[in-house]
């Protein structure tokens, strides 16, 4: 099957990208773990430097906006019209396989773009002219180079922040490190997208929190499921792993907007969860921006005012699985992703699951079933970190139904986050 993919493995590769006074100029910083047995590269600079972390910063030219704009764009144009002549393809069918030839188109349309763009950050930044760069000589700045493609190489963590302000969001999921062209195989399209292959995580303007699992012994969680979304019952049945948590942890399910925006006021939950409608403006009007339950839409404006949205535990998981939660042209607090992760109220506290288009509520169903399925421990063991839950229901889709959609998730903020207290994993 064209969709298996390895784990990533290692420390994650840490971007920053910071626009500079010229125009369409940009400096990025990579933060490099440097692992013996990587590459060639790598063995140098451990072995003659002893380095663990190579920090390499470089300059490119890319119309960042430009790009921004035509990335939204295409993604816009193929999910709300797929291409002619596959009305009800089976990328948007839950259940049904997807053909490996479907996979190559879907993630086709992406992939010059995307190879464009990664070229530009990954391989064609240029060191300081005249000036030693990151402290290296001009030779040890290309083996730089080299050691970051050697990294690239295995499926890897890679974590992304655009400076100074972080109110656009690049849908760095469709970054492709190979052309179209060079595609030998429907694996080939697979392995190539960032998407699939690693696990980015964008890191929020505010500071995350340090911690690794909730704090304390009690959890809460705070449900709150659409049944026009979800008429199937994915949520229900004792077998779903939300339903299993609650036998033993407080799982409270809420099925109004006038509940769920009560819930939120000083909100104490661990997790909050979202499965339904949503809707993300293009322009920045909080009451356009909004959640659905049922008839009922819980706006921006809605939660707006101020400190009324507050979270009260020190590390919160917000997954909001509806269609593209992600106002990908800007982050502002007038969107409900903002409203749930920039409030300075929030700071270093949340970090959020959302998506950055439009996700058939079947599949949405499933992949939910499958992350929660691998976050949320069983009576006799722990979950995994965020990240690898979520990098696990990407593959899990891939392995069953050969469907890519899990892609279209993306994790803002950082992902080494356990549901277990602190008092368990210092068992």
């Amino acid at each position: 099957m064209s969709g298996v993919i390895d784990p990533p493995t290692g420390t994650p590769l840490r971007v920053t990208i910071e626009p500079l006074n010229e125009p369409h100029k940009l400096q990025v910083t990579y933060e490099i773990p440097i692992t013996a047995g990587a590459g060639p590269t790598h063995d140098y600079f451990f072995d003659r430097h002893g380095e663990t972390t190579l920090d390499l910063t470089g300059y490119v030219s890319l119309g960042y906006q430009r790009e921004l704009e035509r990335a939204v764009d295409k993604l816009g144009e193929y999910f709300r019209a797929p291409p002619v002549g596959t009305p009800d393809p089976a990328l948007f069918t839950p259940d049904k396989p997807v053909s490996a030839a479907e996979v190559r188109s879907f993630l086709g349309n992406f992939a010059a773009d995307g190879y464009r763009v990664y070229r530009t950050l990954f391989e064609l930044f240029e060191a300081p002219t005249n000036v030693k760069p990151s402290g290296l000589s001009v030779n040890d700045f290309e083996r730089g180079k080299a050691a970051l493609k050697e990294y690239l190489q295995t499926p890897r963590r890679i974590n992304i922040a655009v400076y100074p302000e972080h109110d656009i969001l690049y849908p760095w999921a469709f970054l492709f490190d190979r052309p179209p062209s060079s595609w030998a195989s429907d694996a080939d399209a697979v392995r190539s997208c960032f998407g699939l292959r690693h696990q980015i995580e964008e890191r929020f303007k505010w500071s995350p929190s340090r911690l690794k699992c909730f704090p304390g012994p009690d959890r809460r969680v705070v449900a709150a499921v659409c049944p026009s979304a979800d008429p199937a019952g994915w949520h229900a049945g004792e077998e779903h792993p939300l339903a299993r948590r609650a036998k033993t942890d407080t799982v409270h399910r809420i099925g109004t907007v006038s509940a769920l925006r009560d819930e939120l006021k000083n909100c104490d939950a661990d997790v909050v969860y979202f499965f339904g409608h949503a809707k993300v403006a293009d322009a920045e009007v909080a009451e356009e921006n909004w959640l659905a339950l049922g008839a009922e839409k819980l706006t921006a404006f809605d939660l707006m005012p101020a400190l009324e949205f507050v979270y009260r535990r020190e590390a919160v998981l917000a997954f909001l699985n509806a269609c593209q939660t992600v106002p990908l042209r800007y982050l502002t607090q007038l969107s409900i992703l903002g409203q749930f992760t920039l409030k300075q109220a929030h700071a270093g506290r949340v970090r959020c699951i959302a998506t950055s288009a439009r996700i058939p509520t079947g599949f949405a169903a499933q992949f939910a079933r499958e992350f929660w399925s691998a976050f949320l421990p069983k009576p006799e063991g722990t979950g995994e970190p965020l990240w690898a839950a979520l990098y696990q229901a990407k593959r899990r889709m891939l392995e069953k139904l050969n469907n890519p959609l899990g892609m279209l998730y993306v994790l803002l903020g950082s992902g080494n986050l356990h549901y277990r207290s602190c008092q368990a994993a210092k068992s």
